[in-house]
């Protein structure tokens, strides 16, 4: 159990870097290197930081219907 937990929220992590649209190719690849070098951290980070970070700008950055 304790080796589950942190490879799914790696593999969910990885899967949401590489779908973010907000993220230059440059931007994936550090965000996945950091992932890799911090493999308990790193998915935290981007779940708590940079997911967030991403739908702020998508929400903002998207029109509004009118």
């Amino acid at each position: 159990m304790a080796i589950v937990v942190p490879v799914i929220m790696f593999v969910f992590a990885l899967l949401s870097i590489l779908r973010s649209n907000h993220l230059t190719d440059v931007g994936k690849v550090i965000w996945i290197v950091v992932c890799l070098c911090f493999p308990v951290v790193g998915p935290i980070v981007w779940l708590i930081a940079g997911r967030n970070t991403a739908l702020r700008r998508e929400r903002v950055s998207s029109p509004l219907p009118q």
